[in-house]
């Protein structure tokens, strides 16, 4: 199904999908779909059914499975997508009394699905209401010339990072590998966690690898991805010394990257935009025609030559609770935005955000411990 799919990705894979919920089930639960033809399966919805309290009032949303560790979610759909959208609207109505909010993340703007969503109250004469919750800016560069031709038309941003290779090789010898086996994966991911560690844990969105289930979700689904070619975890070293790795996620001719990290000891040398440098150009000998950067930052301006959106959506059918948290999430984001506008509160706001965060997973560790050792 995922190769006639519209939206194909790693992260729509049953390993991504189901690893994901065996390690963050929590209070969960699972709420997946499966569309028929003539006895044959044509589509999935991989959702989940979670309980948020909003203001003291518990509401039931439906999201995507792995929508929090994923750059692009959607519905798994084979052939004749609107019709199965419809049947797939027309089940989430019949069954109304089962949840509150639709929320799906991660949506690629143009896509079937978001374009469904988006017009379903006039499909549905208004007893569907949708609306966009969040929009989040990706970049991406489309690999459709040589590294030569490629180079020659950015001379000035090579040129930048050519300086700062130099004096990474001035400290030691620069070297760079793909981990091709599951013990080459297993050794570097743990390197992979504490350079991660390194760069984040000073900032107001400390690493979540201080949480041993996200260790646990990337070692256990990378471990399936691999052999099919599909994950791929790139070391940057000095003097056989880790300082930055690049973790991407692959599927057809495409590569996203999903997660960063680099030494803070080496930033006066660019350790990640030389990683980035080093892996872009092997992407170009590699027969991969779209690299994806995720969410938009400065730096990635360097390679990336095109920009696209996902959205966040909500919908619901009516009624005080999906209305009651429209209300509350109005109120909390007013609330962030006064907060960012005085910076004695902004800071104040990320300093109890990071230290809660840390906190939250030091209890899971010591709760994991008093449980005994998980298997490897």
């Amino acid at each position: 199904l995922l190769d006639r799919n519209e939206t194909r990705t790693a992260d729509l894979s049953p390993a991504w999908q189901l690893t994901y919920w065996d390690h963050f089930v929590a209070d969960s639960e699972l709420f997946l779909l499966v569309v028929r033809e003539a006895g044959q399966i044509v589509a999935i919805a991989p959702l989940k059914r979670s309980k948020i309290w909003k203001l003291g009032l518990p509401i039931r949303y439906l999201e995507f499975i792995a929508a929090e560790e994923s750059n692009y979610q959607d519905f798994i759909i084979g052939r004749r997508r609107e019709e199965v959208l419809d049947s797939i609207l027309k089940f989430l109505i019949l069954h109304r009394s089962q949840w509150d909010v639709l929320y799906l993340c991660h949506l690629p703007e143009q896509s079937t699905t978001a374009r469904y969503i988006l017009d379903a109250p006039g499909r549905w004469n208004r007893s569907v209401v949708s609306r966009v919750a969040g929009v989040i800016r990706c970049t991406y560069m489309e690999i459709d010339k040589t590294w030569e031709q490629y180079c020659n038309s950015t001379t000035k941003v090579r040129n930048k990072i050519a300086s700062k290779r130099r004096k990474l090789q001035k400290l030691g010898a620069l070297t760079s590998f793909h981990c091709s086996n599951e013990q080459e994966y297993q050794t570097n991911l743990l390197r992979f966690f504490e350079l991660h560690r390194r760069r984040w844990n000073g900032t107001d969105t400390p690493s979540q690898f201080h949480d041993d289930r996200y260790c646990r979700f990337y070692r256990d689904a990378g471990l399936q991805l691999l052999p099919k070619e599909q994950i791929d975890l790139f070391m940057v070293e000095v003097d056989a010394k880790p300082i930055a790795g690049l973790l991407t996620l692959r599927y057809d001719r495409g590569c996203v990257q999903q997660l960063t990290a680099y030494d803070p000891a080496y930033a006066h040398a660019s350790p990640s935009l030389v990683m980035h440098e080093l892996f872009v150009e092997e992407l170009f000998a590699d027969n991969v025609r779209v690299f994806d950067f995720g969410h938009y930052y400065a730096y990635k301006e360097a390679w990336a030559n095109s920009f696209k959106n996902t959205l966040d959506i909500k919908v619901h059918l009516g009624g005080p609770v999906p209305y009651y948290d429209h209300m509350a999430s109005s109120l909390f984001q007013g609330l962030r935005e006064r907060i960012r506008r005085h910076d004695s509160l902004l800071k104040a706001a990320r300093y109890m955000r990071r230290r809660f965060r840390m906190l939250s997973a030091t209890r899971r560790r010591g709760a994991g411990s008093e449980e005994g050792p998980s298997a490897g």
